[in-house]
């Protein structure tokens, strides 16, 4: 239904949703599946922990990184950036800080 805008002009009116249909309707581009969040979260942490040294041991890495990522998830978080982010600090935490090296 089109219908004349207050400011000018005609804007597009579309027809009346209630509830979820609604809902479904405004944020259908917005869903990932977790998925992807858990994948798209990890590569973000992965990237950054290699992209500065301090990835060590790729297993390891992996099996920790998915598992704070995926702890996080089940708490019902989903941002991306947080995820990864709480993944980094962990891991940064976990590991142990190498500013000396003994040698003989």
């Amino acid at each position: 239904m089109i219908g004349e805008s207050p400011f000018g002009g005609f804007f597009f009116s579309p027809p009346d949703l209630s509830g979820t249909q609604e809902a479904i309707r405004e944020f259908a581009c917005m869903t990932e599946s977790s998925h992807q969040i858990l994948e798209d979260s990890f590569r973000i942490a992965w990237d950054y922990l290699q992209g500065i040294g301090l990835l060590g041991e790729p297993d390891a890495a992996t099996k920790f990184l998915l598992e704070e990522i995926a702890g996080a998830m089940a708490r019902g978080e989903t941002r991306k950036l947080l995820l990864s982010n709480r993944a980094i600090d962990a891991y940064r935490k976990r590991r142990p800080a190498r500013d000396f090296a003994l040698v003989s």
